[in-house]
């Protein structure tokens, strides 16, 4: 299959060297691209890590290296519809994308893993513990508001600010042609973030992998739907399985700068668990993993050492 497009971006440009390999598997009927960090045996176990809406598995990258020295089996998944990742054209709700999830660990040779998701990702985390609970050993969320209530909730944590952005994101042709055409990723990344980031290699590497064809459309049919944009029946029934807390340890980091989210309005102890941890971090906006690398690695270190184990 021909990987280039004479208006988009090679799904090639997303292998990205550094200190992890680069693997494609086999999961859910679809082929997911990964990158991996750390000790394929013998370590502290699987995390997996899923990126947020208009990025991809380099998100993680800062995380990826702290993980894979610290021990720990570290893989990076581009979501469905991401990057070089397949884009089938279906499955792009929450239970779809948490059903990924769990056949990529089962692909990778393992029948329990730690998940650590940012923003989108960090909803497909938060859905997991509902719908796949027996993989999990442990959750981490950041920058992420938990799915459950859906539209309601939507309107109570996003802040002011993003309504705008929101409206222009319900409407999947205009939105799309100003990802693809014009800089509305940049835009986006710009102004959800804390101040000094992102840098203008940081913005052109985005721009360019949310330019792999069919990747604008897939990413803006999930974040309609984890945002309760789009009716129907499923997404209806979709609060219903969140009627059980979560049964595993789940962290919860937010950058208190975040502007997309109201920081104050995130924290769900209500819906967490009885082993629910919540931190907010100073400065940082709504990517803290790339805002603030340290911080979030050692808030994951940490966490892992005493709960995930």
């Amino acid at each position: 299959m021909d990987s280039t497009h004479s208006d988009g971006t090679d799904f090639l440009a997303a292998l990205i060297p550094g200190a992890w390999e680069h693997r494609f598997i086999s999961a859910n009927g679809s082929r997911f691209h990964i990158a991996q960090s750390g000790p394929h045996q013998g370590g502290h176990g699987l995390v997996v890590l899923l990126h947020g809406f208009g990025q991809f598995w380099w998100a993680w990258r800062h995380q990826l290296e702290a993980l894979g020295r610290a021990g720990y089996l570290a893989v990076a998944l581009d979501l469905r519809g991401y990057a070089a990742s397949d884009k089938p054209p279906a499955g792009y709700a929450l239970p779809e994308l948490a059903a990924d999830a769990a056949a990529v660990i089962g692909s990778l040779g393992f029948t329990r893993a730690v998940v650590v998701g940012q923003g989108l990702g960090g909803m497909v985390a938060w859905t997991m513990t509902a719908t796949e609970p027996g993989i999990l050993t442990g959750v981490a969320v950041v920058d992420a508001p938990h799915p459950a209530p859906a539209t309601p909730r939507a309107r109570i944590i996003a802040s002011p600010f993003a309504a705008a952005h929101v409206g222009l994101l319900k409407s999947p042709v205009l939105a799309e042609h100003a990802i693809e055409r014009a800089d509305l990723m940049g835009h986006l990344l710009r102004t959800w973030s804390g101040r000094g980031w992102p840098s203008n290699r940081e913005l052109e590497t985005y721009r360019a992998l949310m330019r792999v064809p069919l990747a604008a459309a897939k990413a803006l049919e999930q974040f309609r739907w984890a945002m309760g944009l789009l009716a129907g029946a499923k997404r209806r029934r979709f609060a219903a399985v969140f009627e059980r807390r979560p049964t595993v340890p789940v962290l919860h980091i937010q950058g208190a700068a975040d502007k997309l989210l109201r920081a104050n309005a995130v924290p769900a102890a209500d819906l967490g668990g009885p082993w629910y941890e919540c931190y907010q971090v100073p400065g940082a906006g709504h990517f803290v993993p790339e805002e603030a690398p340290d911080a979030c690695s050692s808030m994951l270190l940490g966490w892992l050492a005493r709960a995930a184990r």
